[in-house]
């Protein structure tokens, strides 16, 4: 590889070994494993809803299981995937808040692992780390990791939608790639079940099926459309 010329995307450059990227890639691991424990102290610190939403979205989860009809029976203004969602968390779980709780604060786990892994493969791990750890430095974020509201989840469950879209690049498989960005489309049509306004990471969507390979070009449009 010519020394002046940046690796491609999904590619690290011949400076990064191995053991080097997998203590990081560990790093964040323990940073997701450090929210899960930091969020769930909140959650059990804070047993009455802290917001109005929070309530909200409780009441239509329970509703839901007792058999009434969401935007039939129940009045809602959002999209029903996260009522849904919580409702078949609940029946596995138990029914209170802290229980609750979890469902948003393991999807923003997961999310760090997918912001880790994505700029770890565009920019290099380090970046990856420094990603996860200004994310976690957020004013506000352990809290809104730990409350019954839609926002996070779907911008969670949206970032993981791009994952399988990078993956793309690394398979030879036809079948497999098609797979790849059926996944991907699934995923961001659950986040859009959730809440409408993931559709600003459209233009991101599109710049990652841009920069593909010419032959994948034809795929990414499909994955987009999905």
């Amino acid at each position: 590889m010519n020394p002046g010329r940046r690796p491609p995307i999904g590619q690290l450059g011949p400076d990064t070994n191995l053991a080097g990227r997998h203590e990081i890639y560990r790093l964040v691991i323990v940073m997701a494993l450090l929210l899960l424990g930091v969020g769930w102290t909140a959650a059990q610190r804070y047993p009455i809803a802290l917001d109005t939403d929070e309530g909200i979205n409780l009441a239509k989860a329970t509703l839901i299981a007792d058999g009434y009809r969401l935007h039939r029976d129940i009045w809602s203004d959002q999209p029903g995937g996260f009522a849904y969602l919580l409702v078949g968390w609940r029946g596995v779980v138990g029914s209170s808040i802290e229980a609750a709780r979890m469902l948003p604060l393991l999807l923003s786990a997961t999310a760090l692992l997918a912001i880790g892994w994505l700029v770890s493969q565009l920019t290099g791990p380090r970046s990856g780390t420094l990603t996860v750890l200004l994310i976690l430095c957020t004013h506000r974020y352990i809290r809104l990791s730990t409350s019954v509201m839609i926002g996070l989840p779907a911008l969670c469950v949206a970032i993981a939608a791009l994952v399988p879209l990078v993956l793309v690049r690394r398979q030879t498989s036809f079948w497999l790639k098609l797979s790849l960005i059926a996944a991907s489309g699934v995923l961001f049509g659950l986040a859009l079940q959730i809440k409408l306004w993931v559709m600003a990471l459209i233009p991101l969507v599109m710049v990652l099926c841009a920069i593909s390979r010419p032959g994948l070009r034809r795929l990414g449009r499909v994955g987009l459309i999905a």
